[in-house]
């Protein structure tokens, strides 16, 4: 019989997260790649901090290797819930209201547009299906914004796992709004707080659609 790849944690750990992952589950916890990824970095903390490549160990819990695991377990992004959605009330009125609101914006649009022309300023549409590649907060900010929230989630959570494993009590980590709320607020000052140390950040979403090059403009550092 032919064997397989040997298993990146090894089958102990491997077993652990598999573990935990269904747990969490069995909760009605959501299930994705940076929860996976986080489960794993704290079950491999729990035994040695050092067995992570960023600590100058050989593991590296990498996106492939998430969705490898998930797949292995039958998981799809997104879809490793078992929390229904919720139950949409009164819909009929907040649809109503939802339009009106849109009607009330687009007739304060119109008078926008006008101011426009008074000012002397041209405003230009991003083509359909572009976004990601020629808006300019899509290409610096946005992503520089997402990924640094990311990184505090995977900071926060991973050693939560790993000291309830360490005190050998029941993983439980709290993933509630009320608690990710205040958590994502500071992660969000946070990352703006980075954006306004670095604006080169700003200027490099502007050069990566080409508007910068266009117009000639070049960033000066202060």
């Amino acid at each position: 019989m032919k064997r397989g790849r040997p298993l990146l944690l090894g089958q102990e750990l491997d077993t652990k997260v598999q573990y935990l992952i269904n747990e969490l589950r069995s909760k009605g916890g959501n299930i994705n790649t940076r929860i996976v990824k986080a489960l794993a970095k704290g079950v491999v903390i729990s035994q040695d901090r050092t067995l992570l490549r960023e600590n100058g160990g050989g593991i590296d819990i990498s996106r492939d290797w998430t969705l490898s695991i998930m797949k292995r377990m039958n998981l799809v992004k997104r879809r490793g819930s078992n929390t229904a959605k919720p139950e949409i009330k009164d819909f009929d009125e907040k649809k109503a209201k939802f339009l009106k609101e849109i009607k009330t914006i687009c007739t304060t649009w119109r008078e926008l547009q006008k101011l426009y022309v008074v000012e002397n300023l041209v405003y230009v549409y991003v083509p359909a299906g572009f976004t990601s590649k020629l808006q300019p907060m899509d290409l610096s900010v946005q992503k520089c914004v997402k990924d640094r929230m990311r990184d505090a989630f995977e900071d926060h959570y991973p050693d939560k796992v790993a000291k309830s494993l360490q005190d050998k009590t029941e993983v439980v980590v709290d993933l509630t709004m009320t608690t990710l709320k205040p958590l994502s607020a500071k992660w969000l000052v946070s990352a703006i707080d980075y954006l306004l140390a670095n604006p080169q950040i700003v200027f490099n979403g502007f050069h990566n659609a080409g508007i910068a090059q266009t117009l000639g403009f070049v960033f000066e550092k202060k």
